[in-house]
């Protein structure tokens, strides 16, 4: 126990030397360039985090969209329209990988 306060001790008495301007201050280089990256790392960390919610949003957003693009080409034509396999072929593919999507999440 006596060593732990005597390190503590000489430490601060160390850090009131360097502001005084009696000491030296060391610095370790590498140890700033690694702070330094992690937080850009942690900074880019966030906007990707932050993008992929967007992302994710706007997936939702589109698959509800084409639904409802479909039901009202449904409402507005004849049952037997003139391109309505296409629309219920694309519908149908995007459901299912919308669903696929679900599934991964």
């Amino acid at each position: 126990m006596f060593n732990v306060l005597s390190c503590s001790t000489s430490l601060n008495i160390f850090q009131v030397m360097q502001k005084l301007g009696k000491a030296d201050e060391t610095r370790d280089v590498a140890f700033e360039e690694g702070v330094i990256n992690f937080n850009k790392q942690y900074t880019e960390g966030s906007k990707l985090q932050k993008d992929l919610r967007v992302y994710l949003a706007a997936v939702q957003t589109m698959h509800e969209s084409s639904k409802n693009l479909k039901e009202c080409l449904s409402d507005m034509y004849e049952p037997e329209w003139y391109g309505k396999e296409d629309v219920d072929s694309i519908v149908e593919v995007r459901g299912h990988l919308y669903l696929c999507y679900k599934k991964s999440d």
